[in-house]
């Protein structure tokens, strides 16, 4: 199994006037820095919650043929382009949207074969299932708002505490970012 993000986000969650104004930033000698910061944000954020913040197309692939439900991740799921295949005689094909059935859930999104259908025969090769989708929450105007709080307050840490040898761990993530962005509300939005 693999996931590959095909089309990235064109923007970030955040603006960096938003991130500035968290911290009180108001020259542009660490534009550099805030925006290396806010994609860290993201990723960080991203990584943690199995969101998509911003809408990105995904290719998730599977070996060896189709199980009885695939799970997507990158909630919020926006829309599946396809599912394809690889048959027994070694030829790509596209399922028809009415072969499969979309269940939007709260963490992951399934596809399960359509009423009195079932998964047509692979070939037992790697990549032999193929699902393109499209998740995110929309543009930085779509991001829950708590999500981008969450983000503001690593930046904010971040930005504060720069250097290694600081007696407290650069590691150490506000509890205030994980309030946000682990909270129940978010994964409800998704």
């Amino acid at each position: 199994m693999a996931w590959t993000q095909t089309v990235a986000p064109t923007t970030e969650p955040l603006t960096l006037e938003a991130a500035k104004d968290q911290c009180r930033c108001t020259t542009a000698d660490e534009d550099g820095w805030f925006i290396a910061a806010i994609a860290a944000a993201r990723h960080k954020t991203e990584t943690e919650t199995g969101l998509q913040l911003i809408t990105a197309t995904w290719e998730h692939t599977i070996d060896w043929g189709f199980p009885s439900k695939i799970l997507l991740d990158r909630p919020p799921l926006i829309s599946v382009s396809s599912v394809e295949y690889v048959d027994e005689d070694g030829v790509t094909q596209t399922l028809a949207t009415s072969q499969y059935t979309v269940s939007k859930g709260r963490i992951k999104h399934r596809i399960v074969p359509a009423y009195d259908v079932t998964w047509p025969t692979t070939r037992r090769v790697v990549d032999a299932v193929t699902v393109t989708f499209t998740s995110g929450y929309g543009t930085e105007l779509d991001v829950p708002q708590v999500v981008k709080q969450g983000m503001k307050l690593l930046i904010a840490h971040w930005f504060l505490m720069r250097e290694d040898s600081s007696d407290v761990p650069i590691s150490r993530i506000p509890h205030g970012w994980q309030d946000c962005v682990m909270s129940e509300g978010v994964l409800e939005l998704a």
